[in-house]
């Protein structure tokens, strides 16, 4: 089952599908309680990649654009996260870390460490409410 069908089918607020192939979230902008440019660790390759961040009250979506024809590549339930933190790095840059309390974890890049620390807290105050 695709992130697209798995996202069709649970019915999240503000998902639309507009034609056969072509979906957008119009709603998760007007819900979104922060929004932006992340770095986020691949999962097999460890790779950094790239990606539009929305957190929702609910939920943390990882994009590869931030506008028009938008597809899920991750999707966080807030209420599933364990511990959120950083990791200043010798760049500059600072790493968030998540674990879930599946055991899975997740990293991402921010630019500094005041960056990192403003997207924790949004997580935190999202993930107290879900």
């Amino acid at each position: 089952m695709t992130v697209r069908s798995m996202l069709e089918n649970s019915k999240l607020p503000g998902f639309e599908k507009k034609s056969n192939q072509e979906s957008t979230f119009s709603g998760l902008a007007k819900d979104a309680r922060k929004e932006g440019w992340l770095e986020k660790k691949s999962k097999f390759l460890g790779e950094w990649r790239k990606r539009w961040i929305v957190l929702t009250p609910a939920y943390l979506f990882t994009y590869k654009e931030e506008n028009g024809k938008m597809e899920v590549t991750e999707k966080v339930l807030l209420k599933n996260i364990e511990q959120i933190f950083d990791t200043p790095q010798d760049s500059g840059s600072c790493l968030i870390d998540m674990k879930l309390m599946d055991g899975k974890k997740y990293q991402m890049r921010a630019q500094t460490k005041e960056e990192a620390i403003q997207w924790i807290l949004e997580v935190e105050k999202c993930r107290r409410k879900a």
